[in-house]
């Protein structure tokens, strides 16, 4: 039945067996399902039924590599109906039929989550519940990007009200218009893009400032989208460090949201120096979550936390090349981190890690950074200058 050189079969119809168990037998490269199609049981000497006289419609799906099981018995009065009793799973009893994979060696049934190092990727298996948490996180993902537009437009508003790119000409109000609302940026030639970039770095706290407002938006986002009902002593923190400290790598708080309830001050962004489950996510370039890497970590959680997931976004800028004699070094300049107090808020970190949060936050902070031309470099400064940083949670 399941020889390569002979019928390789992955489904065996089997009549009159009197059974209603589907048999699956896999190993790591075949698998077959035994499905039960017989009607038996004969009534006895009165008429009375022995059994329920039983049969099974197949729908062989293969393209999605999945069959369609619909089971159907007779009541006392020798009707054919729907039979529930063999649905075992809520799933399946919702639906009124079972599920099966033709060929269960090709379903994955899990998501990997990112390992440190050359270590290979954890599984956490699915289940009925994380698939409804998966379609409320994208879902509220695809929210958060239309949200990240609007704060754009918010932001080039301000600059459009408060740069001067040189004259009173009403020709320079329009190339900034159209460089920031028109979508004819790429129609504007290389020297006219310099004077824009140039007029922009002589605004620098107000580009600094619109660009940590930005980022602390974000974070205040996530935290209203994503944690729709927060328990009374559930914790859920994301927030940004940024490099204050090129000596010692010193990475500070840049900014946090936190549930409304929750003071700040008790819960703040503790200072880290560069090494761990950073220095591990930022040279492997994924997102790490503590519980999968714990074996990475030399310094434990606090107590008073759970979980965390560290990411650092590899967008264009976000290098600091620290020049050595014999050789250069890269740090990262801005990290990202979400940290909870409850396990029940793992999933969130496991939907952020799979699908992607460190490609988003990549996509949404350069397109930012291209648009108001934004050194990484300088607003890491501004921050060490201007912010109040620090913390020891």
């Amino acid at each position: 039945m399941i020889s390569f050189e002979s019928l390789d079969a992955n489904m065996y119809l089997c009549g009159h067996t009197h059974d209603r168990t589907v048999n699956n037998w896999i190993n790591n490269r075949h698998s077959i399902n035994t499905f039960v199609t017989g009607i038996g049981w004969p009534e006895n000497q009165s008429g009375q039924h022995v059994g329920s006289h039983t049969y099974s419609m197949y729908v062989l799906n293969l393209v999605a590599n999945s069959v369609d099981v619909y089971v159907r018995s007779t009541n006392d009065g020798g009707s054919f109906l729907p039979d529930f009793k063999i649905y075992a799973a809520d799933v399946a009893a919702d639906s009124k039929k079972l599920i099966f994979p033709i060929k269960a060696q090709e379903t994955q049934t899990y998501i990997p989550l990112s390992m440190g190092g050359n270590r290979s990727a954890k599984a956490y298996y699915i289940s009925k519940s994380f698939m409804e948490y998966i379609k409320g996180y994208i879902k509220k993902i695809t929210y958060i990007r239309g949200v990240v537009e609007k704060l754009i437009e918010i932001d080039k508003n301000a600059v459009f009200d408060n740069v001067d790119i040189g004259s009173d000409d009403e020709d320079n109000d329009e190339i900034l218009y159209n460089y920031l609302f028109a979508n004819v940026s790429n129609e504007v030639d290389d020297e006219i893009i310099e004077i824009v970039k140039r007029q922009f770095q002589n605004y620098d706290d107000l580009m600094f400032n619109m660009f940590f407002g930005f980022l602390t938006q974000l974070c205040q986002k996530m935290q209203e989208i994503f944690i729709e009902e927060c328990g009374e002593n559930d914790i859920v923190r994301f927030h940004f460090r940024f490099l204050a400290d090129k000596t010692n790598f010193r990475y500070l708080s840049l900014c946090a949201s936190f549930p409304e309830k929750i003071n700040p001050f008790d819960y703040d962004v503790s200072e880290i120096r560069y090494g761990e489950l950073i220095e591990e996510a930022y040279e492997t370039g994924r997102s790490l979550i503590y519980s999968v890497n714990e074996g990475l970590a030399k310094n434990k959680l606090k107590d008073k936390w759970k979980n965390f997931i560290t990411v650092v976004p590899l967008f264009d800028q976000n290098h600091y090349t620290k020049k050595r004699i014999n050789s250069n070094s890269k740090f990262p300049y801005i990290t990202f981190g979400v940290t909870i107090n409850n396990e029940k808020y793992d999933e969130l970190l496991y939907c952020m890690d799979y699908f992607g949060i460190k490609e988003f936050l990549e996509e949404v902070i350069e397109e930012y950074l291209q648009i108001f031309f934004i050194d990484i470099d300088r607003f890491c400064l501004w921050a060490k200058k201007t912010l109040k940083c620090g913390g020891d949670n």
